[in-house]
């Protein structure tokens, strides 16, 4: 698993990562949001961004490696 933060890539291969949820529905949420994902080749991508700072275009930008 990568983590993408700012423009540097972590690895979990390389270095701990370790994600951090709130509270149950948060992390439930997220888990659900993942388990939602197309199952087509290459969809391997998973993005939360503020959208009250970011827009689409700029979050599509951002998943761009």
């Amino acid at each position: 698993m990568k983590v993408k933060i700012g423009n540097k890539i972590h690895d979990a291969n390389e270095e701990p990562i370790l994600l951090i949820f709130e509270n149950d529905v948060e992390r439930y949420k997220t888990l659900f949001n993942i388990s939602q994902m197309p199952d087509k080749s290459g969809v391997r991508k998973y993005l939360i961004y503020p959208d009250d700072i970011y827009t689409e275009d700029e979050a599509r930008d951002f998943m761009k490696i």
